[in-house]
């Protein structure tokens, strides 16, 4: 199906690439492109938009307006908003407001070709692409894609022993009815330190991902609501889910 798409954005950031993704998508006929508020109530004012992408630095009294205006003029109407770091307050304020998807910069390419496809398909007969559940890719390549996307500090000692947690538990599912008393001390051996550090790392390193909303992110590539929730995993919930969906 066809769909008219409208990219709001405020010039901080670049939208050459976004703007090539989405005008090569198969199910776009028409792609339009605002960067002031009197010419984006114009358009909307004037055309049916199935999808609005807002490219902006924070939400603002007048970006809130915008989306209701979205919804307004058609209730199918999908809404995305990348944005900067923001609070889970703010998110859940945002969502709130009708916004079908929200993305954390920075963004890569795979998020956003993921969550384009998941606006932009409508049935089961279409295909959504996902790298990361790629049959040809090996287990270690599928972890590299994950925390390549989640882009958190990859210099803390925490993301080697997480995405080292992920790849055991994916190759052996049997540590997954003791992770504290299984798992750890594998890696504790590894890292040579002790379960209490390993645990400690993970928990920490986990708080970040879930703080730096980039929860939502793995939910949209894994079409897992188990990822969006309010409430931060504990470290065994999402090394669990994440080694399941990939293995």
């Amino acid at each position: 199906m066809d769909k008219n798409v409208l990219i709001i954005e405020n010039n901080i950031y670049s939208t050459k690439q976004m703007l090539m993704y989405i005008n090569n998508h198969k199910n776009v006929c028409s792609l339009d492109y605002s960067n002031t508020f009197d010419n984006t109530i114009n358009l909307l004012s004037t055309k049916k938009y199935d999808l609005v992408v807002f490219n902006i630095l924070n939400i603002n009294p007048k970006i809130v307006d915008v989306i209701k205006l979205c919804k307004q003029k058609n209730e199918k109407c999908k809404t995305l908003i990348l944005q900067n770091n923001t609070t889970l307050q703010n998110l859940y304020e945002i969502y709130d407001i009708g916004v079908d998807i929200v993305l954390v910069r920075p963004i890569t390419e795979l998020t956003f070709s993921v969550v384009l496809d998941s606006l932009l398909c409508e049935t089961a007969q279409e295909t959504i692409k996902n790298p990361i559940l790629a049959p040809n890719l090996s287990l270690k390549e599928k972890i590299d894609f994950i925390f390549e996307d989640l882009k958190v500090e990859s210099s803390l000692k925490g993301y080697f022993i997480l995405k080292r947690a992920i790849e055991i538990l994916a190759n052996d599912s049997s540590l997954k009815t003791n992770i504290t008393k299984k798992l750890y001390p594998l890696l504790a051996k590894e890292f040579n330190t002790t379960k209490t550090v390993i645990e400690h790392q993970l928990r920490d390193y986990i708080e970040k991902i879930w703080k730096k909303g980039k929860l939502n992110q793995l939910g949209i590539v894994f079409n897992s609501k188990a990822f969006s929730s309010a409430q931060k995993p504990t470290n065994t919930e999402f090394i669990s889910l994440i080694a399941e969906k990939i293995k």
